[in-house]
């Protein structure tokens, strides 16, 4: 617990000292391109897990009241259309949090499709910030955020969902996975 709230102090100061050199055109244009691509490899890693299961690989859950990889996906497609679409631009997504970790099973072809759809709207919205939009202030959970604070929790939530499944696959790969490095 004291870990989390040191990070979030270290968190905060950064976002303070960030907001000061966002006045320049050049570093925030930077600071959005740089957001970008850290999810596009987000993206590449989820969709690279994704693409070598199966449904049954997709679906295994190493303890009976633990997430499977598929569990995983469909939280950070949620989770993704919560902060960036529903946060930032306001429009209701309808997610049921809930249930992205009560269904047990999964379709890969149906996890991917929703997937690359979400991905594909939350790029376009990127696509369309502007310098000045990382500081405007939006309110979740009763919270108040700034458009950037949103897109850094999404980038360091997604890491440790994405952290998260390594491990599970690594699960699924046996004695190999768990072997010693030589």
């Amino acid at each position: 617990m004291i870990w989390i709230i040191f990070n979030l102090k270290i968190f905060k100061s950064i976002l303070n000292e960030l907001s000061l050199i966002l006045s320049d055109d050049r570093m925030a244009k930077e600071i959005i391109d740089t957001i970008y691509r850290k999810l596009e490899h987000q993206r590449k890693v989820i969709n690279e897990i994704l693409d070598s299961k199966s449904n049954q690989q997709l679906n295994w859950h190493p303890q009976k009241d633990r997430n499977s990889i598929g569990n995983l996906i469909e939280h950070l497609t949620g989770s993704e259309g919560f902060w960036i679409v529903q946060g930032i631009t306001r429009t209701d997504i309808g997610r049921q949090r809930s249930l992205e970790f009560f269904v047990k099973e999964r379709n890969k072809i149906t996890l991917e499709k929703e997937y690359l759809q979400m991905s594909a709207t939350t790029t376009d919205i990127l696509n369309n910030l502007t310098d000045n939009d990382l500081l405007d202030k939006k309110t979740i959970n009763k919270k108040i955020w700034t458009v950037l604070e949103i897109l850094l929790h999404v980038i360091e939530h997604n890491n440790y969902h994405i952290g998260q499944m390594w491990y599970i696959n690594g699960l699924l790969k046996g004695d190999e996975f768990l072997a010693i490095p030589k």
